[in-house]
This record gives structure tokens, C-alpha cells and sequence, in this order.
């Protein structure tokens, strides 16, 4: 309170004082109970019509009996309905309360009573009940080498709204699609983003996503699914090969009509298949790859290019060319020269011995091998 003077001066207010009005002795108690109520610790949202009302009121004299309903309609203090309670001057308590069904907002009513039957102004909360998921957005899953990029975006909800915290679950599996509501799988990422990249995976590996939405309420969606399978990144390197025998050189040349051939090949990946070709006839494949032998290439006369190819998992191939000079041996068309000395005799009626010098060279292929 504040005092006033005869001028109109008006002091600083006083210190605070209470205290609960009492009837005189044979009075009338004619002061309601004030009171209040919330809904769930008054919470904004719900997904289930179970709900708890927290009740609180104070009276002078004592508060005697609360009553809740869905109705804004005052009810009397004798109408049925009301709930005793142990005469008290401050009353709370917690009572279970059915919200009735369907989505929306939910307003609940109550009033407090004293003994003298006076009835408390209308105390109300509200609360939104909301038991349907968001809708399911879409997830898109990107494989990299040994990684999956994924994204998720679409995801909605009419009722109380997306959640703000932890609104996003993404979880995996390698054995077929988690079960729906994210209910299974490893858990990946528990938030608000919408992005994530899944690392240290198996190439060659096929991993399956699910990623669901929960609201304000609490309700989950049933998820968006997608799968993807991380692989390598693609080969697009050549093998090398090199001829290293008969010579590590271009050309050769030989009087041989065959020929064997031997080198070494390798590659960032690995060598599959090693083989080779005569541009004048004839192709195979080589033993080994790394270390690779042909033997036995039949020649023609003249020049033969034998091209030699490696060849990897990828189809990637690397060449190498070794030009070979086949020349045949000579033929021999000069006779020997002729005898001239020819000489007989022991002759008799069935042998004779006959003598002669060796023709001389014919500078070719050397003194005559046989006679006639």
C-alpha cells in the first residue's frame, strides 16, 4: 500500500503482507477456489489419448472437489461429475484423463469447488493430439569407391510438425532393407541433417538405407529406402610388356625357321593374359604373364613383325614388336668335280678293285659325299 498527504504526496509503496481470509464465527464463505490445469507437464503435442491433467487450486477455506471435462460448460456444484478430494486450503494432483480420438487440438476444462458449494472460474489447457506419421520423403543413395553419399529431402507432417531435434533416423544393413520405422539395421546418424557419407565400406558390397522422419508428436514415418553398391574406381591403365628374348632389341635376324620367343609383363592391377601375332601368319597365347615364354613361331622368308600384347582384367591392353629377318640356308646346285683317274684291277671273272683320287672341292659343300 502507499500513503497519501493532504497534498497529494504519495509515499513509496509498503512491504507485501498476506494472509487467507477467514469467516467470522456464524459468516457466509461466499470466495470460489481458484484454480489451474495442464495437460501432459503442458506439452504442446501428443500421439496417444491417454493423457495425464495436472490440477492445482487454493481456497480460504478449503478446496473440497475438482471437475474435468471436454465441455466448456460450467457445471453446478451438485451436478454429477464432481471428484471429492480431502478438504484443503492448496490442492494439486495428477490424474489419468482420455483425450477423445481424432487429430487436432484438444481442450480440457476444469473447475474446483469449496464446501460452501462455490464454484471456481474455468480453468483450461489445450494440447494437440497428433497420431499420424509424417509422410515419407525420398532417399538417393550415390556409391563411390569404398563410400556412399546419401541425401534425403521430401519429408513432411500436417499435424504437429517435423520435430525439431532429432528429426532424422538413418540407419543400414547389408542383409535386405531395415524393417520399417527404422526399427532395425545400425545406426548411422540420429538429427536434422540431411546429408551423410558412409565410409570404410566393401567394394562389391551391396549396402541397403532406410532413413525415417519423426514429428513433434512423437510418430515415425515408415522411411525411405535405397540401396547401393560402393565399387572401384575403373581401371584405365595399360599393361606394359616387353620382349626380352631372342634380344631386347627391334630387330633379329635368323636363319632359323622358327622362332622362340620370352620377355615380362606387368600391370597396376595384374596381367590376365599374354599373347601373340605374326603379321605374316599364325597367333597364340604365351605361357605366363608376368614372366612369359612362346616357343616354336613359324617363320617366312623375309620379314616377319610379331607383335606380342598383354592384357588385363579390364581389357586394358600394352604391345610390344620384335621385327624378325628370316633368311633360309643356301641350296647346293654345283656337282662335284669329275673323277678322272678311275683304275682296274685284280680283276676276275666275278670282282675287281677299282681305284681312283677324290674329286676336288666344288667350293660349295666340300668333297663328294658318295659314289656311283
Amino acid at each position: 500500500m502507499t500513503a497519501v498527504d493532504s497534498s497529494g504526496n504519495e509515499s513509496s509503496c509498503s512491504n507485501e503482507a498476506s494472509g487467507a481470509a477467514k469467516l467470522d464465527p456464524g459468516g457466509t464463505d461466499t470466495i470460489p477456489p481458484t484454480g489451474s490445469i495442464t495437460i501432459n507437464s503442458n506439452a504442446a503435442n501428443t500421439n496417444a489419448t491417454a493423457a495425464t491433467l495436472n490440477l492445482s487450486a487454493s481456497d480460504g477455506v478449503g478446496v473440497t472437489g475438482y471437475y474435468v471435462s471436454t465441455s466448456s460448460t460450467i457445471p453446478s456444484a451438485g451436478a454429477a461429475g464432481w471428484v471429492a478430494v480431502t478438504a484443503t486450503t492448496n490442492y494439486s494432483g495428477n490424474i489419468a484423463f482420455t483425450l477423445p480420438s481424432g487429430d487436432g487440438i484438444k481442450t480440457v476444462y476444469a473447475w474446483y469447488k469449496d464446501a460452501a458449494g462455490n464454484v471456481s472460474a474455468t480453468a483450461s489447457d489445450t494440447i494437440r493430439l497428433d497420431q499420424t506419421a509424417p509422410t515419407n520423403g525420398t532417399l538417393t543413395a550415390t556409391a563411390g569407391s569404398g563410400q556412399v553419399a546419401l541425401s534425403w529431402s521430401g519429408f513432411s507432417d500436417g499435424g504437429s510438425g517435423l520435430a525439431t531435434s532429432n528429426t532424422y533416423k538413418l540407419v543400414f544393413s547389408t542383409g535386405g532393407s531395415p524393417a520399417s520405422s527404422c526399427t532395425s539395421g545400425t545406426q548411422l546418424l540420429l538429427g536434422t541433417s540431411t546429408s551423410y557419407t558412409h565410409t570404410g565400406l566393401t567394394n562389391g558390397t551391396a549396402y541397403n538405407y532406410r532413413v525415417c522422419a519423426s514429428d513433434a508428436a512423437g510418430n515415425t514415418s515408415t522411411g525411405a529406402t535405397a540401396s547401393a553398391t560402393p565399387q572401384a574406381p575403373a581401371d584405365t591403365t595399360s599393361p606394359t610388356v616387353s620382349i626380352t628374348s631372342p634380344t631386347s632389341g627391334t630387330t633379329y635376324s635368323t636363319s632359323s625357321g622358327t622362332l622362340n620367343l620370352g620377355g615380362s609383363a606387368s600391370d597396376n592391377i595384374g596381367v590376365t593374359q599374354v599373347t601373340w601375332t605374326n603379321d605374316r601368319g599364325g597367333s597364340g597365347t604365351a605361357s605366363g604373364t608376368t614372366s612369359w615364354t612362346v616357343n616354336g613361331i613359324a617363320l617366312l622368308s623375309g620379314t616377319n613383325v610379331l607383335t606380342v600384347t598383354a592384357r588385363d582384367a579390364a581389357a586394358n591392353t600394352g604391345t610390344d614388336t620384335l621385327t624378325v629377318t628370316y633368311t633360309p640356308p643356301s641350296t647346293d646346285t654345283t656337282p662335284p668335280a669329275a673323277v678322272t683317274d678311275l683304275t682296274a684291277s685284280n680283276v676276275s671273272y666275278t670282282t675287281l678293285d677299282l681305284t681312283w683320287t677324290a674329286p676336288g672341292d666344288d667350293g660349295t659343300s666340300g668333297r663328294a659325299t658318295s659314289y656311283q
